[in-house]
């Protein structure tokens, strides 16, 4: 019975684990900038892009805008509009951006800028909802191209799964594309794919999609983490199939110590369990009861350890386990109980905002500031798919600069630019916005904290919930552990 429920409930949870934080494919405003801008000859350009790189985003995009219209970048005209649809998708213009992409795709003489700035549309496209717009800019790339990239398979797979057509997904990704040499953001939508087909539709391709990520080779961390999570999604299907062994050739190449660690050890301990290897299945469990996260697969393993010495027959260490187990969850009860009736902890803002921005194993690093009682209590929420997504995107709202005091400041140095009367104009414009823009990024970071903060405590409830009916068990099982010790004593 616990077999069976843990397989199952595992299967989902690594399967859900992709739209996480960990995980979750970055922002379209992430864009990738290395090797489009280097020969760059135009004076003023190159004062647009060094206003940017130093982190003038408003002047630049006014400096862009007012050089556009003005049709002063002569022959790099179009390099200078993707420029500014790449600097506008870092300051919430998206629609803006992707009208730029769009008159780039379709007007540029230049193959690889157009292909460029086509890719760039119909993922930003897609991100919007626009399927008919990334559709289009997909069949110009097709048209212009023999041989269909990853990006555009990618691409156009999620938009079929989105129509709710997984037999046209698979049909976009039937080409064996070398994803060694395709871009992060291709390979997280393409796990994205992969993780859909088998786990809302059954389908084996699913699980072929999948074993080609778990064979890339990388040394990127969010390549590895893709990787890991790939193998972990194999190995947990392949062990609700009953194929432990096969299983196992998956767990084992996820690293230790990774955010994917303790799923992979309680599904190590499950496959020789499924083999009645009880000694083996034990190794595993015991390492993960031992582990300085206690999440919700810690917490399982509390109960499968004693669960592996009452199958071998050591009925006394089973009840010393299950003591202890019945021990752990009363006060991580106990400890929910005390969360819950105060407010949500004010250090994570302070612990979010401080992490690395850059690091792609952030949640990881958060996971390793956590000290006191409560702030342990949220590495039980770290494997949850919503939580992971809502945390994201308070992060992401919290790392905003100030968009009103960013402004303030340019506009005093902008004075005296010696371009600023030409482009004032412009300048005023994005000021505007911009301030509209402020307004909303406040409203949206407190809907964000409210939404984490309601999420937080759903999730804490069902925890609560779930580790009482383990205490029920243990309670039970300890019982039975203590009866079968004293009968053997007895003998």
């Amino acid at each position: 019975m616990i077999l069976r429920t843990s397989i199952r409930t595992l299967l989902a949870a690594a399967l859900l684990f992709s739209s996480t934080g960990l995980i979750a494919e970055p922002d379209p405003e992430e864009i990738d900038r290395s090797g489009s801008y280097e020969l760059i000859h135009n004076v003023l350009f190159g004062e647009a892009i060094f206003e940017f790189e130093n982190g003038q985003p408003y002047r630049s995009m006014a400096m862009l805008r007012n050089g556009i219209d003005r049709q002063l970048f002569g022959d790099e005209q179009h390099i200078a509009m993707l420029y500014l649809a790449d600097s506008m998708i870092g300051e919430y213009l998206q629609n803006e951006a992707l009208a730029l992409y769009q008159e780039v795709a379709r007007k540029s003489q230049n193959s690889g800028l157009k292909r460029t700035a086509g890719l760039r549309a119909a993922r930003l496209a897609t991100e919007l909802g626009l399927h008919s717009v990334a559709t289009e800019m997909l069949n110009q790339i097709d048209h212009n191209n023999s041989n269909s990239s990853v990006e555009v398979a990618v691409l156009r797979a999620q938009i079929a799964l989105t129509k709710q057509t997984p037999d046209e997904a698979i049909q976009a990704l039937q080409n064996k594309h070398d994803l060694n040499q395709a871009p992060t953001w291709s390979i997280y939508l393409y796990y994205n794919v992969a993780a859909i087909l088998l786990d809302q539709y059954k389908n084996k391709q699913g699980a072929a999609l999948l074993h080609r990520l778990s064979e890339i080779k990388s040394q990127d961390p969010e390549i590895i983490a893709l990787r890991d999570q790939a193998n972990l999604s194999l190995g947990y299907s392949l062990l609700q199939l009953g194929q432990a062994k096969s299983a196992r050739q998956y767990f084992e190449k996820i690293r230790l110590g990774g955010p994917m660690s303790n799923m992979a050890l309680l599904g190590m301990g499950w496959s020789f369990a499924k083999e009645d290897d009880f000694e083996r299945a034990l190794v595993y469990w015991t390492e993960l009861s031992n582990s300085a996260h206690p999440d919700t697969y810690y917490h399982e393993a509390l109960l499968a350890t004693p669960y592996g010495y009452s199958r071998l027959d050591a009925h006394a260490q089973a009840a010393q386990f299950y003591n202890t187990t019945v021990r752990r969850y009363i006060e991580a009860v106990d400890n929910i109980k005390r969360a819950l009736s105060q407010d949500f902890p004010v250090t994570l803002s302070a612990l979010i905002t401080q992490a690395p921005r850059t690091d792609t194993s952030w949640l990881q690093w958060l996971l390793e500031q956590l000290h006191t009682e409560d702030e342990i209590l949220l590495t039980m929420l770290m494997d949850n798919a919503e939580f992971q997504h809502k945390l994201e995107l308070y992060r992401q709202l919290l790392l905003k600069d100030s968009i009103s005091d960013r402004q303030k400041t340019e506009l005093q140095e902008f004075s005296q630019h010696r371009n600023a009367k030409n482009i004032n104009g412009e300048l005023a414009k994005i000021n505007i916005l911009h301030g509209k823009l402020q307004q909303s990024l406040n409203r949206a970071r407190q809907q964000a904290r409210h939404a984490l903060e309601q999420t937080s405590r759903d999730l804490l409830k069902r925890h609560q919930a779930q580790l009482e009916l383990y205490t029920q068990q243990a309670r039970f099982s300890l019982a039975q552990a203590i009866e079968k010790a004293s009968a053997r004593q007895s003998q």
